[in-house]
């Protein structure tokens, strides 16, 4: 419970409900902003070469966080599949996973 109306951004009735039944309701430690900002630096001193896998899994991170402005921001920072074909940290794959979040909730495919 406390999850989902944290996930919502229902704070004010996090606090009422934990309040009526003599709960705690726990601060977040960091917020989900500044942990993707933190993220972001992070990856920005590591060399170009290595940066691929990290982006797509901050690029996840955002969309199961609902930031679409930060999916698209991370999305051409990805390359595009080569000749030897796609994985999952190129920019198609990690735009369908970032779609099916946003959209569904999970990573799966639905069909």
């Amino acid at each position: 419970m406390v999850a989902l109306l944290r996930k919502h951004g229902q704070d004010d009735l996090l606090r009422d409900w934990a309040e009526r039944n003599n709960l705690a309701a726990d601060e977040p430690g960091v917020p989900a902003d500044e942990d993707l900002a933190r993220r972001y630096a992070e990856i920005t001193q590591i060399p170009p070469a290595k940066r691929q896998v990290p982006t797509a899994d901050l690029l996840i991170q955002a969309a199961r966080q609902h930031r679409l402005d930060a999916v698209l921001a991370l999305l051409p920072k990805l390359p595009m599949p080569t000749y030897a074909g796609m994985s999952s940290h190129d920019r198609p794959f990690a735009a369908f996973s970032a779609l099916r979040i946003v959209t569904t909730g999970i990573d799966h495919e639905t069909w």
